[in-house]
């Protein structure tokens, strides 16, 4: 999980139709989202909240790798 301003960004899929907060595009039930739990707001793939989130999990995962594979 990551953290943004507004708080933790949990993928998951749409659990209802809604719109991104950020582009104002339309979520359809069952798409892939970013929720930020601390507030509620949905952020579609397309978003740029959504290019920041997987850029830093990117880096996180594959850059910086767990002691535990030493």
């Amino acid at each position: 999980m990551k953290r943004n301003e507004y708080g933790i960004l949990v993928q998951i899929k749409a659990k209802f139709d809604s719109t991104c907060i950020e582009t104002g595009d339309a979520i359809k039930k069952g798409d892939p989202i970013l929720w930020a739990k601390g507030t509620k707001q949905l952020y579609c793939m397309d978003s740029k909240e959504a290019q920041n989130y997987f850029e830093a999990k990117f880096d996180e995962e594959i850059l910086s790798p767990s002691q535990k594979y030493y």
